[in-house]
């Protein structure tokens, strides 16, 4: 049993009905082992929505708390509504948690519930991170939802992840603070990737005001400071990851659980 409270983490999963908080949570339950089948909200297999007017309507009423452990951690999870009827709901997990997972339909982009909890999570000050979900579907689109993303919640908004093919064609995501990773794509992908890869970097420069000395300087920074400054930059608001999958098709979940890991 985890005893250390520096590997504790208590974790809001909010967003607009129908992201897929529920299914981002199975997910995380089972990439841990806490469950040994997947389940789904469409199928009324979901250990968070385990009620009967949950099961019958196909979505969350009553905040739940889950764990699982990862390494060596143990995150508490919360599984919100998304329904605007259930807010209080949201507000009440809120004030049990560190921090929070917002997620975003790939298709529909930010929506009017996003922006609610969004609110919620910045008048408390608390960490967060956004996880563009079902780019697996017809006419989701990563780059278009990004762009949305820093627009209508701040710049701060930074890809961490970059989406290897598209709608029925996405099959993983590439790391963007690993350089080496990129050296999987090419043509457009390759340039898009890199252009984001830049943005991140000077994004954490900009947070540190050592790192964005030596930035100015054109001196290469070194992983090891990156990941010194990225922690204290995420959990200050400086910058905001932004991960990005389809949890139905298992895709980006584990980058999530390491997400919370080392940087909320």
């Amino acid at each position: 049993m985890v005893t250390d409270v520096s590997k504790i983490r208590s974790v809001a999963v909010v967003s607009h009905s129908g992201a897929g908080k529920t299914s981002l949570v199975e997910a995380m339950l089972y990439a841990t082992g806490v469950n040994t089948r997947l389940g789904r909200v469409n199928d009324g297999t979901s250990m968070c929505d385990y009620n009967s007017d949950e099961i019958e309507r196909k979505i969350t009423i009553n905040s739940k708390v889950l764990h699982v452990n990862w390494k060596d951690q143990r995150f508490y999870l919360l599984d919100t509504p998304g329904y605007a009827d259930f807010i209080g709901e949201v507000i009440s997990a809120l004030v049990a948690c560190d921090s929070g997972v917002v997620l975003v339909d790939a298709v529909s982009g930010v929506e009017v519930g996003t922006e609610r909890v969004w609110q919620l999570l910045t008048e408390r000050n608390m960490p967060k991170m956004l996880f563009v979900n079902k780019l697996d579907k017809e006419n989701a689109d990563f780059f278009s939802v990004l762009a949305e993303l820093k627009a209508r919640l701040g710049k701060e908004c930074t890809a961490f992840r970059f989406p290897v093919g598209k709608e029925a064609s996405f099959s993983e995501t590439v790391d963007l603070l690993n350089s080496k990773e990129l050296e999987k794509l090419s043509g457009e992908d390759k340039t898009k990737a890199q252009e984001l890869r830049k943005e991140l970097i000077e994004a954490i420069a900009e947070s540190d005001d050592e790192l964005l000395e030596k930035y100015l300087d054109d001196q290469e920074l070194d992983a090891a400071s990156i990941n010194k400054a990225l922690r204290p930059a995420v959990l200050s608001g400086k910058i905001i990851p932004v991960f990005c999958g389809a949890v139905t098709q298992e895709i980006g979940v584990k980058d999530v659980l390491e997400a919370i890991g080392e940087y909320l």
